[in-house]
């Protein structure tokens, strides 16, 4: 058979693989792989766009990196063994075309909903998520701790001050990578706020740290006015020491680790790994339920989302947002630029593309969550009253950022366990695009800009 009766019976079997789609409904993802042959077949059923490889002999056997729960699309010559979910075989007419092939469809990566995110994985990433629980990760954005390894591999990810205009991470771990370990850090300290929100991914979360601030009761430093900074006490009194909470100074090396090798101050070298840290709370009996029987999931609220074929608006109503958390504090501004191609977000941080190493890319987002929160000293007693508290329970303005849109709203959380929850001016919960998450708490003399 030449090629180019190849690429036209493939092209003839595709339309009438779209029509299908098309007449059951938007297709679950944009883009479905096919391999045949000496080449492989990209092809986009909503333009109905075929590309030819070949020069490739190499059968596409994973998905997309961008989109890990794409079709897979065999087309086979009559291959009786092949397992079918549909099947399209039109026979040759007087006059008209050859036989087309027989051409056979089946998700080879279904349907499989992260409960984070709205994102759909392979059935093997859902197995070994329903197996463990939701692990967050202090990760630190000193100048000296960048560039941060993890970020990316992250479900969701809160962003706030954490000391003197500093911004820190809280990286949520869970669907995304599950098959493997990601590596995260620099790992740094808790703080309060950042209690109230892995607080909200059910019974027991997994919080893994290094440390965090404190009351000592001995000098009285951090215990003044109520002593409303102190994580470490706070860890104690919800009963999460030594059990859910994974601090470093209790659990030490191999499960976390310094990389001497970055060459800079020792508080920003600290490592650690997600596998190893699941692997600790499987120890403790912190599986997907607790010591006592009961499912972490029982007490989490998903966020809604979108439904996932819906694709974004083609015309963006704002392509840059910007953020500033403390005028005057340089390097610490953040910039997200929107795609079109892909609706994804793309960080910058500090003027730079804000890149994880540990995939080599920059780190995107479907949603950019901003809730704007009262931000006070703890006044403490704590040298240079460096600590900070935020409002992060009642109400607020908020930006809800996704497709090139921004929307006005605001985001409610009643208490420490419930879901902050965004909505839009009608009080109406805005369903989110499937994806990468990104929430920014801004004090009110910080500023959000679109262009």
């Amino acid at each position: 058979m030449t090629t180019q009766s190849r690429r036209l019976r493939l092209s003839i079997a595709f339309v009438l693989i779209w029509l299908a789609f098309a007449a059951a409904g938007p297709p679950a993802v944009a883009m479905a792989c096919s391999y045949l042959g000496p080449g492989h077949l990209l092809f986009d059923p909503d333009l109905l766009g075929i590309l030819c490889a070949e020069d490739s002999s190499t059968p596409l056997t994973q998905p997309p990196a961008d989109d890990p729960a794409a079709l897979m699309v065999l087309a086979e010559f009559d291959d009786p063994g092949l397992p079918l979910d549909l099947m399209f075989s039109v026979p040759a007419d007087g006059g008209g075309p050859p036989p087309l092939p027989t051409v056979a469809v089946r998700e080879v990566w279904p349907t499989a909903e992260c409960p984070l995110n709205g994102l759909r994985y392979p059935p093997e990433y859902r197995t070994a998520w329903e197996g463990r629980r939701p692990l967050g990760i202090m990760i630190e954005n000193h100048p000296a701790a960048r560039p941060q390894y993890g970020l990316a591999s992250a479900d969701v990810v809160y962003e706030a001050v954490a000391e003197g205009g500093i911004t820190r991470f809280l990286a949520v771990f869970y669907c995304d990578r599950a098959m493997e370990p990601v590596r995260a850090g620099p790992v740094r300290s808790a703080r309060t706020y950042f209690l109230d929100w892995i607080s909200e991914y059910g019974r027991y979360p997994l919080y893994a740290h290094v440390g965090a601030a404190y009351c000592d009761r001995r000098t009285g430093i951090g215990c003044r006015n109520g002593a409303r900074a102190d994580a470490l006490g706070q860890i104690r009194s919800y009963g999460w020491a030594g059990y859910n909470d994974l601090d470093e100074f209790q659990i030490g090396a191999p499960v976390y680790w310094r990389d001497l090798s970055r060459n800079v101050a020792l508080e920003h070298t600290m490592f650690t790994d997600t596998q190893r840290l699941w692997r600790v709370a499987a120890q403790r009996d912190l599986t997907a339920v607790d010591a006592e029987g009961r499912s972490w999931i029982q007490q989490f609220r998903t966020w809604q989302f979108a439904d996932a074929a819906q694709r974004p608006p083609a015309d963006a109503a704002h392509t840059e947002v910007r953020i500033v958390f403390w005028p005057g504090a340089v390097g610490f501004e953040v910039e997200w630029h929107y795609d079109p191609a892909t609706g994804l977000y793309r960080r910058i941080m500090g003027g730079l593309p804000h890149v994880d190493p540990g995939i080599g890319q920059q780190i995107t987002a479907a949603t950019i969550l901003v809730q704007f929160q009262e931000e006070s000293s703890a006044n403490d007693g704590y040298p240079g009253n460096v600590r900070l508290l935020y409002g992060t329970l009642g109400t607020g303005q908020a930006k809800i950022i996704q497709n090139g849109q921004v929307i006005e709203g605001t985001w409610r959380k009643t208490d420490r366990w419930s879901r902050t929850l965004f909505r839009d001016r009608y009080g109406r919960e805005v369903p989110l695009q499937p994806g990468k998450i990104w929430v920014e708490t801004v004090p009110p003399y910080g500023s959000v800009t679109e262009s």
